[in-house]
């Protein structure tokens, strides 16, 4: 059990579990919590790396609590900048490269995570993030909104950073957010329905995306202004997607599609269905010729059930602090669930 942040301070340190379905940190408190403010928008990693080198973390699961997004938070009612629902979810940023250089993240499972990786910062480079699940509790989202907001950001200045061999459960406001990175490889991602988001920054672009599967697909790629000087390899999807302008200055190979083949000076649309591409990863096959490292082919899974933890979750007839008539899933210390039949009392 984890209830305060984790910072690393020392070069050449690796934060290894024994596997990663059976070494379980869990996090049964948000930061907001644990420092004591009441902000809903706090972006305190939770695991931090900052202005280092070669340090990893490895084989382990990292679990929030399961909670609905937005229980027991408020919003200002004064907010005039980023006041959208996903900016109040509970859950916050569980682990993050800033500065940092020759680090990794292998082998790692994350719940209930609202902002489950960053990889930022002017000088953080050489960062490589391989076999990765990012997971939701299944009454995770509220209404018709998505499970988190940021699923895997890498921008703000990194680059040669490697994201390689992700599955991201449920659909994210921004599933991959592509902030300002260059020399940057994405492979090998799948997810309910993901988007390549370019967002909110100015672009550097020269970034390879390759054997994607997007799942329901069509979401696009975020603000064509910021996708610039971009290599897309194998992109699959259920809807159709579409080309990005010419001016873009980019090259599509395999992309489920039915425009037609263009070619100019300065940018490449190859249509051809990704099925039928070869490779279906560009990235892995010129490695492999170039006889450079290569991940072993990893089939991502979900951990198996815990038999012997039982988990309450009060839909209806649960109240907080003597009968509240506002409903809040663990915000509050106390809780009573209740029931024609059965009553308890958690704290």
């Amino acid at each position: 059990i984890i209830d305060e942040g984790i910072d690393f301070t020392k070069n050449f340190v690796i934060l290894r579990g024994e596997s990663r379905d059976n070494t379980i940190l869990f996090f049964p408190k948000h930061m907001n919590e644990i420092q004591g403010t009441r902000t809903t928008k706090n972006d305190t990693p939770f695991i931090t790396f900052f202005e280092g080198e070669h340090r990893g973390i490895e084989n382990l699961s990292l679990i929030l609590r399961d909670e609905q997004k937005g229980t027991g938070y408020w919003q200002d009612p004064d907010c005039v900048k980023e006041c959208a629902l996903h900016w109040y979810y509970s859950g916050e940023t569980m682990i993050e490269m800033k500065n940092e250089q020759n680090s990794w993240m292998r082998d790692i499972y994350i719940k209930n995570a609202n902002h489950a990786i960053k990889i930022v910062g002017v000088g953080t480079t050489q960062i490589s993030i391989i076999n990765v699940v990012l997971d939701q509790f299944i009454n995770r989202k509220v209404g018709s909104d998505g499970d988190g907001h940021m699923g895997v950001k890498v921008g703000d200045g990194a680059t040669h950073v490697l994201v390689h061999n992700i599955w991201i459960t449920g659909t994210w406001a921004h599933d991959l957010a592509i902030m300002g990175t260059k020399y940057s490889v994405f492979s090998r991602i799948k997810g309910e329905n993901v988007e390549l988001d370019h967002h909110a920054r100015n672009y550097d672009g020269s970034n390879l995306y390759t054997e994607v599967d997007t799942g329901y697909g069509g979401r696009g790629y975020g603000g064509a202004i910021n996708n610039q000087d971009e290599t897309y390899w194998g992109i699959k999807g259920i809807r159709e997607a579409t080309y990005l302008p010419p001016e873009s200055r980019s090259t599509f190979v395999g992309i489920h599609t039915s425009e037609p083949t263009s070619i100019g000076a300065d940018w490449h649309h190859e249509t051809i269905e990704p099925d039928s591409l070869s490779p279906m990863n560009i990235w892995t096959a010129q490695m492999g010729y170039r006889n450079k490292y290569v991940p072993d082919d990893e089939t991502l899974t979900l951990p198996p059930p815990l038999p012997w933890v039982r988990r309450l979750l009060p839909t209806e007839d649960a109240y907080t602090r003597d009968l509240s008539n506002f409903t809040n899933y663990g915000y509050n210390l106390n809780m009573v669930t209740s029931s024609g039949q059965y009553n308890a009392y958690t704290r």
